[in-house]
């Protein structure tokens, strides 16, 4: 059973009260303790690990969807790094598309370019969802949030952190500082409104996120989406053009270890089309016509 206690004398009744306490008169509000209160419903036994503590909303985008552990997460903030060209901001136009179509609302805010940059993706990708707000050469990290606290898009994309400052930390965008304070910026919104973000990083040539690791810290998920290495034994035998996606050791949602690959289809890196996602090697074996005595041929 709860009880009401006065926060100045501890008086106690089972019946909030309106105004002053009726034991010392004082005006301060009464605090509600026991076994109904918030603090206390929030209890659990092991046994309910068998069944995930998450509701998952898939995209649709099943290679991305796999990979971040089924689907978005209400509250999620993730990091999504790659070389430039990788096709990042051609993967997220998709992902964006999808989470406007399912749950009614998306932005796409830009600090890399104006709208045009963004649309001319977009158009490229045959997506024509009003659902899909774009703003161009966004700098100011508060700015976005409380445009998107006005709009309430369920996932805004922040592309990109090295070009995102925050009022909250001095020193110039792409510093170190910067971006923890763009990075918890973010990551707060997404706890105090229940909605998703992905912020973009880019990687230096040497494999290495520029501005380090502190951005990945403070977000929940960490993906990288670069193109296979020559010892990935999962990559299909004809790498032309192929990304992978896959987690960097962080996900708070899911499992750690998932990848997918994608196929840039395109003349060549400054022409690039659609990205689509293809089969891992192993899939494409499994797939391969058998032979008359059981072996692939």
């Amino acid at each position: 059973m709860a009880v009401f206690v006065c926060r100045r004398c501890s008086y106690e009744k089972a019946e909030a009260w309106e105004g002053a306490c009726p034991n010392c008169g004082g005006l301060y509000r009464a605090k509600k303790v026991g076994a109904d209160t918030d603090e206390q419903k929030q209890r659990s036994t092991f046994a309910s690990a068998a069944k995930s503590p998450y509701t998952y909303i898939p995209t649709g985008i099943v290679g991305f969807d796999r990979v971040i552990g089924g689907g978005l997460v209400a509250s999620q903030s993730i990091l999504l790094a790659g070389f430039r060209g990788a096709g990042k901001s051609t993967l997220l136009c998709l992902v964006a598309d999808a989470v406007a179509k399912l749950k009614g609302g998306a932005l796409y805010a830009s600090a890399e370019e104006g709208v045009t940059g963004v649309m001319a993706i977009a158009h490229r990708l045959g997506l024509r969802s009003e659902k899909v707000e774009v703003l161009g050469n966004q700098y100011s990290v508060e700015k976005v949030i409380e445009h998107a606290e006005r709009t309430k898009p369920w996932v805004t994309i922040f592309d990109s952190l090295q070009k995102y400052s925050s009022l909250e930390a001095n020193g110039a965008p792409g510093s170190l500082v910067q971006e923890k304070a763009v990075s918890t910026a973010i990551r707060s919104y997404c706890q105090k409104t229940k909605r998703c973000a992905i912020v973009v990083n880019q990687m230096a040539k040497s494999g290495e996120m520029k501005g380090g690791t502190d951005a990945g810290h403070e977000l929940d998920t960490v993906l990288i989406l670069a193109f296979p290495k020559d010892d990935d034994d999962e990559a299909p035998h004809d790498v032309k053009g192929v990304r992978v996606l896959l987690c960097d050791g962080k996900n708070r949602y899911g499992d750690e270890n998932q990848k997918s690959y994608w196929r840039m289809q395109g003349k060549d890196e400054e022409q690039p089309g659609m990205l689509e996602e293809v089969p891992a090697r192993s899939l494409l074996e499994e797939m391969a016509p058998r032979g008359k005595y059981g072996r692939r041929g």
